[in-house]
């Protein structure tokens, strides 16, 4: 058998390269013949560009983005199996897997892709169709219901498994069945994940802050923390404005990325991966939430709330809880959660 992962796997993004190889990693665990299919979504492609537009700021990146590239090319071409052939819209279709999966991360957030419906398999295919913790990034479909009938293009899966309960509801609004399942950043080992960690240690304690969206609040709240604790603060930030009294991260690989992750004291944090991936490697974290962005939220709030974990979360007028996060209780909740994401993977490979 032959399966083929269709994915966001071409972005010089951490969480999204991390994520393809947990797909492509636990998929292999039941079938001996697994690769992620090499495809070019425009929009997720152009995010690679050195110079997407001529502006001062831009010009000033080109050091950052050029090492951006060379390093998650480096990092995909040594962990993650492609495929051999390039695909494009077009050429899509000519594919051939007996079973393909599509998920995880938001590649059915058309938003993101630029409405780009082929993570949706619109083809006739021998092989059988399925998604694997697909994300929607949104609670309310029903535009993109009314406009692209998502329903339609979904009838000849298999099974189709969202990453969000939230998603799981959006899909119902829509007339489609849907499964629940965890993040592949949350199926994979810590020891997996601690293995793959190269880079310096800093010798001094630090918070680590890593955001998907600049958040004002976060930063402070990073700072007052170390304050009290007397640790420095690093930041992934691949952008060159400077921030008082953090320590900016601009050339990181995605190994050292998790290097730095995976030795910080407390993770401050607003990524849904870096969320997933402090909850399992057991570091302490805070979580704040996306300003303007209430449905992306979600994503955050449904696996915290999975787990009992929504006192880490930082909002307005909160009481700062200074407790490690209990991660034996969060272990035995992960467990059943663990088995039945591992169950549906077994299924699809059979």
């Amino acid at each position: 058998m032959k399966i083929g992962i269709l994915t966001a796997a071409r972005t010089n993004n951490n969480g999204t390269d991390l994520q393809a190889f947990a797909m492509q990693n636990i998929f292999s665990r039941f079938c001996n013949n697994v690769e992620v299919i090499n495809y070019k979504c425009d929009k997720l492609e152009n995010s690679r560009k050195v110079l997407p537009s001529i502006s001062v700021k831009n010009i000033v990146k080109i050091p950052i983005k050029m090492y951006k590239n060379i390093s998650h090319s480096l990092f995909r071409k040594r962990y993650i199996n492609y495929s051999l052939r390039y695909y494009d819209k077009k050429s899509l279709k000519d594919t051939n897997y007996d079973r393909f999966v599509v998920g995880s991360d938001q590649i059915w957030n058309l938003d993101i892709t630029g409405n780009d419906l082929n993570f949706f398999l619109p083809f006739k295919s021998c092989g059988k169709k399925y998604s694997y913790a697909a994300s929607l990034g949104k609670t309310d479909i029903v535009a993109w219901q009314n406009k692209y009938d998502l329903g339609g293009l979904l009838e000849d899966f298999e099974e189709i498994s969202l990453r969000e309960q939230s998603g799981v509801q959006a899909m119902e609004k829509i007339g489609v069945i849907a499964k629940n399942h965890l993040d592949p950043l949350l199926m994979v080992s810590s020891e997996k994940w601690k293995k793959m960690c190269k880079g310096r240690r800093f010798e001094t304690p630090y918070v680590f802050v890593y955001t998907a969206q600049s958040n004002d609040k976060a930063l402070k709240f990073a700072r007052e923390y170390a304050k009290k604790h007397n640790m420095k603060v690093y930041m992934y930030n691949d952008g060159v404005r400077p921030f008082k009294g953090i320590k900016s991260l601009r050339f990181l690989s995605v190994n050292g990325f998790l290097n730095v992750l995976n030795n910080a004291e407390l993770i401050v944090t607003n990524s849904y991966h870096g969320l997933s991936l402090a909850i399992n490697l057991h570091k302490n974290f805070r979580v704040f939430a996306l300003e303007n962005h209430p449905q992306s939220n979600s994503r955050m709030l449904d696996l915290l709330e999975k787990l009992h974990l929504e006192n880490y979360i930082i909002q307005d007028n909160y009481i700062l809880n200074e407790q490690l996060p209990p991660w034996e209780d969060v272990e035995k909740k992960l467990k059943p959660l663990r088995d039945s994401s591992c169950e549906y993977i077994k299924e699809i490979c059979r």
